[in-house]
């Protein structure tokens, strides 16, 4: 008998094979993509808090630093990412999820925990409505 072609159960056979390594490699895929956009929002977390410690060493000994934003009981100066945007310290924000830039960054407020010399202790990075910072904060 002369057999040519691939008989039903060989296609099947293939296409199961197929579908499976196509749902391994989706799955490897959306990983490395989620990997990928926690790693951003990381990374502009850091530049965040870098810009937040350069603002607080540059003006800690400035009589306006104790006015605006500052707790003496707590020991806590409160920044806005717009403050140091208009500063200098910080270039617009991207929010790593959907690309675009954030453009309400007076919600996105820098608590800064200071030393007696008011040096930087530690930073917390809030936010009112920018989700993002609070996923990538968990």
């Amino acid at each position: 008998m002369n057999k040519k072609g691939f008989t039903l159960i060989e296609l099947l056979a293939v296409i199961v094979l197929l579908a499976v390594i196509t749902s391994i490699s989706f799955v490897s895929i959306t990983a490395a993509i989620n990997k990928g956009k926690e790693s951003s929002c990381k990374s502009i977390q850091d530049s965040i808090k870098s810009a937040a410690i350069e603002y607080v060493s540059d003006n800690r000994y400035k009589s306006s630093f104790t006015t605006n934003g500052y707790n003496a009981t707590a020991k806590t100066k409160t920044i806005n990412a717009e403050t140091l945007i208009n500063n200098n310290y910080l270039s617009e924000i991207t929010n790593p999820f959907n690309k675009q830039k954030v453009t309400d960054t007076n919600s996105i407020n820098i608590k800064a925990t200071l030393n007696d010399d008011f040096t930087v202790k530690s930073i917390s990075i809030t936010s009112d409505d920018n989700k993002w910072i609070e996923t990538c904060q968990n």
